[in-house]
């Protein structure tokens, strides 16, 4: 509020007495900014000590200065500055807009009816001036009210409403000392004009957010109002660990090994639309992230995680993305929200047996139960051989044991012996690597044969490192017993694969030979901006409905080998 741009609230605010017939009180509190000719008039309400609630006018949108409107003054008057000259101030207040009016004068102005419903402004001695003076303000010639003598340590805030108001007139008085030095000012003189009706809004922001403390950084924040409009954010807790710069970056320059910062997240309205309610996002620091099924989180490389925990069901699932490098997670929990009788695609990062990591059977479901009236749940796995001997037949085939295969695609559900009730399912696993690949890199020297011809030598030279010798030559014959046990060769499966669209153009499915996972990329036309990025097992549909309409660049790393598709719908 003033010049060191600071406002001791709690001082006015205990100042303030309580309004009859309320149980709280209002503080308003005009605040003139120089630089951007603006006030904001600040209001404050506490209901029953519990409720708080906040608005604001701001700008030149909501009100006129009265010294830009048709006015009349009498006296020795000048506009916008000090009788003097110099800039309008009372106390330590510098006012942009208003009068300066030697005693005796007065400034008046006839309103237009129902334009302006309110008046405020602040009036006082011009800074440094001495003795007193007297200020009153009428309206239809009916004296309001007056500040009564006054010296230039006083400055008086006038707000009042104006409904069938026609004239309003300040009188600048003698304060009963005679007429020297008694320079007034008349700061910031404000009518607002009558506000419409006002749309109310609501603040979407989430209540959570897991950090790691790997090292510092800034992390933009992303409430959302249903104006449009953006909101204003505010540290509540851990002012010590974080700043916020431009608006909505949270800088988190000091990591703790445990703490939590509060921060407060409010839009306060406009002409067209009603202040919000104000909500919290407590942003904490652990070793471990809690991923939502709807939710995306970037790790960095060499990080260590205690756990981390995703959410995911038929629909969708938590993202976790590492942006390079390798990252640890000590405890990798799976929540999975299984519906009866519905058949959900699903992938593990290892060789796993299920009634060992999750708690279905604590659940009371055990692998093809055929107990009647017991829980039981279902796995199956895409049998290839059965696809190409008999495509009219059932390509899914029941395993018989617990034991699934790491990184492959199964169709995993449950029945409905024990009620039709979605049924959430944790799998717990131990010590998990995560890199860009997701899977762990070799540590051993592995020779590649998938794009071998039969019947063909392959030369290999290794060099040694750190021992002294010569370059060896391995060479490898390559003649498989039984060609039906060779690998994939992804390189020829990706030239030959299509796509087709669902019939609504809103998802496709791509012609891959067996159920190894395929990671798709999907970037803008130019390949500049990443999209989309998910796992793929055939023969899934790949949902497109989050994208617009247009061209993209769809990568596909299958196996070993990668091919860019033009995506146009």
């Amino acid at each position: 509020m003033n010049e060191l741009q600071q406002l001791d609230l709690l001082t006015i605010w205990n100042n303030t007495p309580f309004v009859s017939g309320t149980t709280g009180k209002v503080l308003a509190v005009a605040v003139p900014d120089l630089e951007m000719n603006r006030v904001f008039r600040i209001t404050y309400g506490y209901e029953g000590g519990e409720t708080m609630y906040s608005s604001y006018y701001e700008g030149l949108d909501v009100f006129d200065y009265l010294s830009d409107l048709p006015y009349r003054t009498q006296g020795n008057a000048q506009i916008d500055k000090a009788v003097n000259g110099s800039m309008l101030q009372i106390t330590t207040q510098k006012y942009k807009k208003g009068f300066g009016i030697h005693a005796v004068g007065s400034v008046q102005t006839t309103l237009p009816a129902g334009i302006y419903d309110r008046f405020i402004t602040d009036v006082g001695k011009q800074s440094g001036q001495p003795y007193v003076m007297e200020f009153a303000l009428k309206t239809d010639n009916r004296q309001l009210t007056t500040t009564g003598p006054v010296n230039n340590s006083k400055k008086t805030t006038w707000d009042y409403p104006l409904g069938g108001v026609f004239v309003l007139h300040i009188d600048v008085l003698y304060g009963g000392d005679g007429a020297g030095n008694d320079h007034g000012s008349i700061g910031a003189p404000r009518l607002y004009r009558t506000a419409v009706a006002r749309k109310e809004q609501t603040l979407n922001w989430q209540k959570e957010f897991p950090l790691t403390h790997n090292k510092p950084f800034k992390l933009p924040m992303k409430a959302t109002a249903s104006s449009g409009l953006a909101p204003v954010y505010r540290i509540l807790k851990g002012q010590e660990f974080a700043t916020i710069e431009d608006g909505n970056i949270l800088n988190l320059h000091t990591l703790p090994e445990h703490a939590e910062i509060v921060v407060e997240a409010f839009q306060p309205g406009d002409r067209e639309w009603e202040p919000t309610t104000t909500t919290t996002c407590t942003f904490r620091f652990s070793k471990g992230f809690l991923v939502q099924k709807d939710a995306r989180v970037e790790l960095e490389g060499g990080q260590v995680l205690e756990e981390l925990i995703v959410y995911g069901d038929a629909g969708q699932m938590g993202q976790v993305v590492v942006k390079n490098g390798i990252v640890q997670v000590k405890k990798l929990i799976l929540k999975y929200t299984f519906v009866p009788k519905e058949w959900n695609f699903i992938t593990f990062p290892s060789d796993l047996d299920i009634d060992k990591i999750s708690d279905l059977n604590a659940k009371g479901y055990y692998l093809n139960n055929k107990t009647s009236g017991r829980g039981a749940y279902y796995i199956r796995s895409y049998d290839t051989q059965v696809r190409a001997e008999n495509p009219s037949g059932s390509v899914w085939k029941n395993l018989e044991t617990p034991e699934v295969k790491g990184l492959r695609g199964y169709i995993m559900g449950i029945n409905n012996a024990l009620g039709m009730d979605p049924v959430e399912v944790t799998f717990t696993m131990d010590n998990v690597s995560l890199d860009f690949e997701s899977s762990i890199r070799p540590l051993n020297l592995t020779l590649d044969l998938s794009k071998v011809e039969p019947g063909t030598r392959q030369d290999v030279y290794i060099k040694p490192v750190n021992v002294k010798g010569n370059t060896l030559k391995v060479s490898v014959d390559f003649q498989p017993e039984n060609l039906s046990v060779l690998p994939i060769n992804h390189a020829k499966a990706l030239e030959g694969m299509r796509f087709t669209f669902t019939p609504d153009k809103r998802g496709i499915r791509l012609t891959l030979p067996d159920q190894t996972p395929a990671k798709i990329a999907i970037y803008n036309k130019k390949g500049t901006k990443l999209m989309k990025a998910v796992r793929y097992v055939a023969p899934m549909v790949l949902d497109l409905s989050d994208l617009k309409s247009g061209t993209y660049q769809m990568v596909i790393n299958y196996g070993d080998a990668t091919a860019v598709r033009i995506l146009d719908f």
